[in-house]
């Protein structure tokens, strides 16, 4: 079921008829999006900052470059919320390097309720921000909630399978 929803969302994100709204004097993105919207945005300086000051863990990097194709990832977030302000741009520039395409991503941004106007959240038991859920052929196999222990990229790699 899942996956049915997933693709439904992913589809509508591609051909641009997701509902995204932009607050940019509260600095707050509600919806299904892109993270163009953020890289491109001077009212979103702290994902350009965070993205270019992140260290990466280069061992995790080369494990997620061999993780299994049919992963895909849902991220929920809030650019209103801290925790998202930091590991947002940390989790794209980890994307980024292991070569993996946006396209394999939905980007949900929530409200300060944690509401976005597609409901997507509510599928997936969303009650904090950021959320990182990693999916295998539509089955959730792993999240990421809030808070890491040591990077995202590490936290990602723990959690993924390789190539079989």
């Amino acid at each position: 079921m899942h996956y049915k929803f997933l693709l439904f969302f992913l589809f509508l994100s591609e051909i641009g008829l997701s509902q995204t709204s932009v607050n940019t004097e509260q600095n707050v993105i509600v919806g299904i999006s892109d993270v163009r919207i953020l890289e491109r945005s001077l009212s979103f300086r702290w994902y350009k900052d965070g993205y270019f000051n992140y260290q990466l863990n280069i061992s995790a990097i080369n494990a997620i470059k061999e993780m299994s194709k049919d992963i895909q990832f849902i991220v929920f977030a809030g650019t209103w919320c801290e925790k998202s302000q930091q590991l947002l741009p940390q989790f794209y520039k980890v994307i980024d390097l292991a070569g993996i395409s946006k396209q394999r991503i939905t980007l949900c941004f929530l409200d300060r309720d944690k509401r976005s106007p597609q409901g997507i959240e509510n599928s997936y038991s969303i009650n904090n921000t950021p959320v990182f859920i990693i999916l295998q052929k539509g089955i959730e196999i792993g999240r990421i909630t809030e808070t890491i222990n040591q990077s995202i990229g590490v936290a990602i790699a723990d959690l993924i399978p390789t190539k079989q």
